[in-house]
């Protein structure tokens, strides 16, 4: 690296503000004998001719892939376990999503739809509530299994923040 940059700055004399040196090779971080302690002394020494100097070896690189999704994935060699589990758990949650947002989004249509009276059946006033049109029924349950389940039943109208208007009693 030192005769490189000597090249560079002395024998060339290439205007140069940043030098980024990039090797697969590993180095060592043995103290003061380590490659890394050696690299990052001669880049304090050639400083003042060359102000950004950064060299990235093996681990550093291996870091910015690991990081970096879209770079570890574009190569079939560098797709860790982690990555390919990712991938199926993320095909199953969104096939469950997808049907879970399309149940929801019909639930929402029907509720809208039918939860308002069309002008026939109630005049010409818009987005009248059908809580204000009809009285409710009350419903007796047979089945004294399904007592419980009945609490999500309960709606909260949308127009009186006051009250809420209960289309089934809570049994307990």
């Amino acid at each position: 690296m030192e005769k490189e940059l000597e090249k560079i700055v002395h024998k060339y004399k290439v205007p140069c503000h940043a030098y980024v040196m990039i090797t697969n090779v590993p180095f060592t971080g043995a103290r003061n004998v380590g490659t890394r302690d050696k690299v990052t002394a001669i880049a304090k020494k050639w400083n003042r001719h060359i102000p950004d100097i950064y060299v990235w070896d093996a681990a550093d690189l291996s870091r910015m892939l690991d990081a970096d999704e879209g770079v570890r994935t574009a190569y079939i060699d560098t797709i860790l376990t982690g990555d390919t589990l990712k991938a199926i758990y993320k095909e199953a949650n969104f096939k469950g999503d997808r049907r879970k947002s399309a149940f929801k989004a019909y639930l929402k249509f029907v509720t809208e739809r039918e939860g308002t009276a069309r002008a026939e059946e109630a005049g010409d006033k818009p987005d009248l509530p059908l809580a204000e049109v009809f009285i409710d029924l009350t419903l007796k349950i047979q089945d004294s299994k399904r007592e419980g389940s009945i609490e999500w039943l309960k709606q909260e109208n949308r127009l009186k923040n006051s009250s809420t208007s209960t289309l089934l009693p809570e049994l307990k």
